[in-house]
């Protein structure tokens, strides 16, 4: 089990967005799927399991018949806004990978282009990740 709530760990947001919503463990589950056919990424769910300290740890929030308190990780408003983008956010690689491409993309895009309505929203919902990138990359550059 301590190498499960290891990796609990390690995958759980950081504390501002830990404050914004309750603490999740965003996960890839199988849905039900064709066993007559190969499982493929259309039998996977994005979902958020709550979780809630127990001493110097996290365990799995449970309904009173034993099963995982979660829900579909796009339904988590507050956790989809940390990242700028509702795409890959079930791990933090991925999340992280995603929106850096997507900084890359529309800065090197054309300043017509940016006057578009729908890259200028974009361009909004990418700032607060920016910020974070640029603090965070410009302190690990500088030691």
């Amino acid at each position: 089990m301590k190498t499960g709530v290891t990796r609990a760990r390690r995958r759980l947001l950081t504390a501002r967005a830990a404050l914004l919503c309750v603490l999740l463990l965003p996960l890839m589950s199988y849905t039900a799927a064709d066993a007559t056919r190969p499982w493929g990424i259309a039998d996977v769910a994005m979902i958020a399991v709550e979780l809630e300290q127990d001493g110097e740890t996290f365990r799995v929030r449970k309904r009173e018949d034993g099963r995982p308190v979660f829900q579909p990780l796009e339904q988590e408003s507050a956790y989809i806004q940390v990242f700028g983008s509702p795409n890959n956010v079930y791990h933090p690689n991925e999340a992280a990978a995603e929106a850096f491409t997507n900084i890359v993309i529309l800065d090197s895009m054309p300043d017509s282009a940016k006057r578009n309505p729908r890259v200028q929203r974009q361009q909004k919902a990418m700032e607060p990740v920016r910020k974070w990138f640029l603090e965070h990359l410009r302190q690990a550059d500088a030691q």
